[in-house]
């Protein structure tokens, strides 16, 4: 599932749902809360699937995996133009908003090729 955002930055164009935790909620609560702000679907949380580093702006992503409880999610909500779910080969590689999900999503779609599940680390490189 991704989301176009409708919210700067990166206003426009698609990212995995996900943003930053309230004071006091868990890293596990805060993705369930941002899943559904920003798609409307309510999701279970299986696991942690990567975490990735961004030193120059003092930030690390924790993404988890996740199963929605129903096949139920807006089309559209205050925080995403657009929300769907994507294939691996229907992705809009090109129009992601953010490496982070660029990371997650090639990662997700390398473990589910091999069958197994690891978490990953990753980090932006900003000479790349």
């Amino acid at each position: 599932m991704l989301a176009k955002r409708a919210i700067e930055p990166r206003k426009g164009l698609w990212n995995v749902p996900c943003g930053f935790l309230e004071c006091d909620e868990t890293v596990q609560e805060g993705a369930v809360r941002e899943v559904f702000e920003e798609t409307g679907a309510r999701v279970a949380i299986r696991g942690l699937h990567c975490v990735y580093d961004i030193p120059h702006a003092q930030q690390v992503y924790m993404i988890f995996l996740a199963k929605m409880s129903a096949q139920d999610f807006q089309n559209q909500t205050s925080e995403s133009l657009e929300v769907a779910l994507f294939d691996e080969d229907e992705v809009p590689w090109t129009e992601m908003a953010f490496t982070s999900s660029t990371f997650a999503l090639q990662k997700f779609f390398e473990d589910r090729k091999s069958g197994t599940h690891q978490v990953h680390f990753g980090k932006f490189d900003k000479r790349l």
